[in-house]
């Protein structure tokens, strides 16, 4: 069974504008790993008192730093009021300024303990703890889910108790910050309590808990998301397949011909999904139904599905579907196409896509046209660089005609590097570098002139101020 991951490729879809390639429970400011904390939400900060009316040390929120070290003290002092550059200097300190970090947790200043969390969250020393914890309960949602954070990046699992409280959180974003701290905590005695999230009205908190109940549950989660998956809400029902499908058993086909049915879009894709570990005779006429549905983002997730099902049959599937009317679906065939060598697309294939109407086609063809050659190609990318309006895609192309590209597109990479501001002067001088074997630096007239002389007669050396 081939792998189930989606192609890198595929983000260069997500940068320039098409809809977003990812399966399941997408990594975003509500679920964010605690390895990669998301900003919280800006928190109005209390009103920092005079500095006459403080007593020497005090921190804006009221917090004694008389015993730290003055140049750690100073920096301290500073949160208030300039916050970033205070905190990249005690982020620079490290350990060291552990003390004023942990007493700054206890600040009235939300922007001090904003950022103590957030130097909590980026150093985790070993003092802390138990101050990180008891922000779990603060009247702050950013700041709660920030400490949620912070333990995380501790590994603080002596707290898992204490973060799976805030699975009733009122807000969203900390309940599923809390699903996925329990996930990574491994705490298997938060089953019971993940699998009654997979109930939640949001539909990122049902998903976080079931991927964090299929994680460290066991046996005892697989049976519970089944019955989830039998008679729960759509959303409920969604999520649970999600969670049986991160545990990589085969789902018992009846529940995703019930998924595939749903008048429910979510739940139909995850039926669609879920098809990959079905028993293999049972896939390929599903899918098959799926790619050919009035709905786009069917046809594109059951694409996708065929891939990491069975490759030669999604190289099929992934041609047939290079002149869909979505330009999405368009964008997704393509991107599997030149991510698999078995896709066989030539340059002057290619050289088409390099003029569809979505940016995340063009910019899927313009990544992969370096590794093919052809004429058709080469002066397709010509014309797309002075046609383009996008930035990204316009230096995936000057970057493609360095591999693609001869002495006849010398004229056009030259024309780039003279553009106002400069936006595409490094990527066309290493371009002119690779298709001349010349290293004469970011001088336009130096790169014509040396460009007009027959190959081969050494070019003279650029003028040094």
């Amino acid at each position: 069974m081939a792998s189930s991951r989606i192609p890198a490729v595929l983000a260069l879809i997500l940068v320039i504008g098409a809809p977003a390639i990812a399966e399941g429970c997408r990594p975003s400011r509500r679920t964010a790993p605690a390895s990669e904390p998301a900003a919280a939400t800006s928190a109005p900060a209390a009103p920092a008192a005079p500095a006459a009316a403080r007593a020497p040390g005090e921190s804006a929120g009221g917090v004694s730093l008389a015993a730290i070290d003055a140049p750690i003290r100073r920096d301290a002092l500073l949160l208030a009021t300039r916050r970033e550059h205070a905190l990249d200097r005690l982020l620079r300190r490290g350990e060291s300024a552990t003390p004023a970090m942990v007493a700054l947790l206890a600040s009235k200043n939300l922007d001090e303990v904003r950022s103590a969390l957030e130097w909590f969250i980026a150093i985790h020393p070993e003092p802390g703890t138990g101050e990180l914890a008891a922000l779990l309960t603060h009247p702050s949602e950013p700041l709660r889910g920030l400490a949620i954070d912070a333990l995380v990046a501790k590994n603080a699992q002596g707290q898992a108790s204490a973060v799976a409280g805030l699975l009733g959180d009122p807000s969203p974003v900390v309940r599923a910050k809390a699903a996925d701290a329990l996930r990574q905590f491994g705490d298997a005695s938060a089953t019971e309590a993940l699998i009654a999230r997979v109930q939640d009205p949001d539909p990122i908190v049902a998903l976080a808990a079931a991927h964090a109940a299929a994680a460290v549950g066991g046996a005892d989660a697989w049976k519970s998301l089944l019955a989830e998956a039998r008679g729960g809400t759509p959303g409920a029902r969604r999520a649970a397949l999600y969670g049986l499908r991160r545990m990589e058993q085969p789902v018992p086909l009846e529940l995703l011909d019930q998924a595939l049915a749903s008048p429910e879009l979510d739940l139909r894709l995850e039926g669609i999904k879920g098809l990959r570990l079905a028993v293999e005779d049972a896939a390929p006429a599903r899918l098959g139904l799926q790619l050919g549905d009035a709905q786009p983002e069917v046809r594109r997730v059951a694409l996708e599905t065929v891939f990491a099902t069975d490759a030669k049959a999604g190289v099929t599937a992934a041609r047939g579907k290079l002149d869909d009317p979505s330009p999405e679906v368009r964008a997704a065939a393509l991107a599997l196409l030149v991510a698999d060598e078995r896709g066989g697309l030539t340059g002057a294939e290619l050289a088409r896509y390099l003029a569809d109407p979505l940016p995340g086609v063009r910019a899927v063809a313009a990544a992969s046209a370096g590794a093919r050659s052809g004429p058709e190609l080469r002066d397709a990318l010509v014309a797309r660089l002075s046609a383009e309006s996008e930035l990204p895609i316009r230096r995936l192309v000057v970057r493609a005609l360095g591999s693609v590209g001869d002495r006849s597109t010398v004229d056009a990479l030259i024309a780039a590097m003279e553009e106002p501001r400069g936006p595409l002067l490094d990527e066309a001088v290493e371009s002119l570098q690779r298709i001349t074997g010349e290293k004469i630096g970011a001088d336009p007239a130096a790169w014509r002139e040396a460009t007009s002389k027959p190959a081969g007669e050494p070019a003279a050396a650029p003028d040094t101020p």
